[in-house]
């Protein structure tokens, strides 16, 4: 019969004792992911798998500028009184909720520069809300 599995939460970092810690969709909405990464890496027991998980994208690839395009669209027309203030080149760069931009070799040498022991890391294509997106991953171990 196969041992339970418990999830448990804890306010006091020393007080873990995961033996895997996941962080998904978060590096990118975050001012400083090398800091948390390293709290994360640093509050985990040692040999306790981190698993990291962001999208892989470009801030200037043609999906983030169709996308972009498509809400200053928006704005356009439902607040005709800003639109002078966003139809323009240079909108097609605002900041949007990801601050934070990674590929897999990023998020690996986040890992590593951590402190954490990259495992394995990879990428894969997943369909959702906003269509396919190309997602970047890391698992790491603590040491």
């Amino acid at each position: 019969m196969p041992a339970a599995v418990g999830v448990t939460a804890t306010n006091e970092p020393a007080g873990c004792k995961a033996d895997l810690i996941i962080n998904s969709n978060v590096l990118e909405h975050v001012g400083f992911p090398r800091i948390l990464v390293g709290e994360i890496l640093q509050a985990a027991p040692q040999g306790c798998l981190v698993f990291l998980e962001v999208p892989c994208e470009s801030p200037f690839g043609p999906t983030r500028i169709a996308r972009r395009l498509a809400q200053i669209g928006v704005v356009a027309l439902m607040r005709p009184t800003f639109a002078r203030y966003v139809v323009h080149p240079a909108s097609l760069y605002m900041m949007h909720e990801h601050i934070n931009y990674f590929t897999v070799q990023a998020l690996t040498t986040l890992m590593h520069s951590c402190g954490g022991t990259v495992i394995a890391s990879g990428k894969y294509s997943s369909a959702g809300r906003a269509g396919k997106a190309d997602m970047a991953w890391c698992l790491g171990q603590a040491g």
